[in-house]
């Protein structure tokens, strides 16, 4: 059973620096460097988990994370906003990186709760945010990474479409998506697939 993730970025916002398909199994993704706690509803949610502290929430932030910490030139002395960030996982990765800073938000309460423990529990600084990104003008940042948020087309399109701002300012823009129909990959280029 092979798991397939892939990882975009804008097409006008190509970042050299990542490039190459790597083809691994799920099991070789994990990120056992960083330890993850994740609210009850995440947890409800989840259909990845065997035991409570090694709950994956996403195969997305899981590859995400692997591949920060395999590449961390995409995040190194930058300004990151880990949108959609769910237990933190990809934002700790970047901060452990080497980032300057991160910004990990989400809409859902739980989510905070579940950014703050995991932050404190990897010993890592970031800030959080519960606003709706989405419904203003794109934080000065310098990479956005974008875990699974092309589930739905409405939000599929209102994420685009902030994505695209955040790209016309000259952010780095990378998404990594589990295979979603309303990802719009005619617009991107795919940088890696685990």
């Amino acid at each position: 059973w092979r798991v397939q993730q892939e990882l975009h970025c804008l097409t006008r916002s190509r970042n050299r620096r990542t490039s190459g398909n790597v083809s691994n199994s799920i099991r070789q993704i994990a990120c056992a460097s960083i330890s993850r706690h994740v609210s009850l509803e995440h947890l409800l949610r989840s259909q990845c988990c065997d035991q409570l502290d090694r709950v994956v929430i996403g195969v997305d932030s899981v590859t995400w994370a692997r591949h920060l910490l395999d590449h961390p030139e995409i995040v190194r002395d930058r300004r990151v906003i880990d949108l959609a960030s769910g237990s933190g996982l990809v934002g700790i990765a970047a901060m452990k990186a080497g980032a300057a800073h991160v910004l990990a938000a989400d809409i859902d309460g739980f989510a905070v709760t579940a950014i703050a423990l995991n932050a404190t529990g990897n010993d890592v600084t970031l800030d959080i945010t519960a606003d709706d990104l989405l419904a203003a003008v794109p934080p000065d940042c310098d990479v956005i990474l974008v875990g699974d948020l092309f589930y739905e087309k409405s939000l599929a399109e209102r994420v685009y479409a902030w994505l695209r701002r955040a790209d016309a300012r000259g952010v780095t823009v990378l998404i990594g998506d589990p295979g979603r129909s309303y990802l719009p990959r005619e617009k991107l280029e795919k940088l890696a697939e685990y």
